[in-house]
């Protein structure tokens, strides 16, 4: 009876001293209880304990590598070609090319914009892209959407003139224009490039 007893005590303890490697919280390595990790001098530059994590000190703002929380991510290098298209101006007239921005009921609201592909051996031509104006109300309801379809080479600029007749029962109000750039619809897998925005009041 006494050597059972004994066996029953030697194997409880040598159990009781074999650590247990914990996944709770942790992507490598944590320490819980019997599992013994390194302790590290408080403000160590190379090393940082957080709880029961090691994990390396990264230099903050650094250009290649970022640590968020206990996360690393690369610093994607910017891309060699890409699209440099912009909505280079954007100002709103009366029927008759006059600069307005106070417009009455029933009247013409003329939208003009120029788009710009700013060039470059690095910058996309825009084939058959998307251009699209919405206006919204000042209940931020979009009461107009317009849209053509372009293409843009390196360098060249085009000019747009959309057109919005005012309602008689719209709104008085501030009015938000917004012209938009996309390689497609977004619901089709385009990608946005370039917005502006420029506003008009109905009274």
């Amino acid at each position: 009876m006494v050597l059972v007893g004994f066996i029953v005590t030697v194997s409880f303890c040598l159990l009781a001293t074999l650590p247990a490697i914990a996944q709770t919280n942790n992507a490598e390595v944590s320490r819980t209880r019997n599992l013994q990790c390194l302790e590290l001098a408080p403000n160590d530059a190379d090393l940082t304990r957080y709880r029961n994590l090691l994990g390396l000190q990264l230099d903050q703002n650094d250009a290649h590598v970022i640590r968020y929380r206990n996360l690393q991510s690369f610093q994607l290098e910017p891309l060699l070609y890409e699209f440099k298209i912009n909505v280079t101006s954007l100002f709103i007239t009366d029927d008759n090319d006059n600069p307005k921005t106070g417009f009455l009921k029933g009247e013409i609201v003329q939208i003009n914009f120029v788009i710009t592909n700013l060039g470059g051996a690095e910058s996309l031509p825009l084939t058959n892209g998307l251009i699209a104006v919405t206006i919204q109300n000042p209940s931020l309801e979009t009461i107009y959407l317009a849209y053509t379809y372009a293409h843009l080479n390196r360098g060249e600029s085009r000019n747009f003139i959309f057109g919005y007749k005012i309602s008689y029962e719209a709104v008085p109000g501030t009015y938000t224009v917004k012209v938009m750039i996309f390689t497609d619809w977004p619901s089709e897998g385009g990608l946005f490039i370039n917005s502006k925005t420029a506003e008009f009041i109905v009274s």
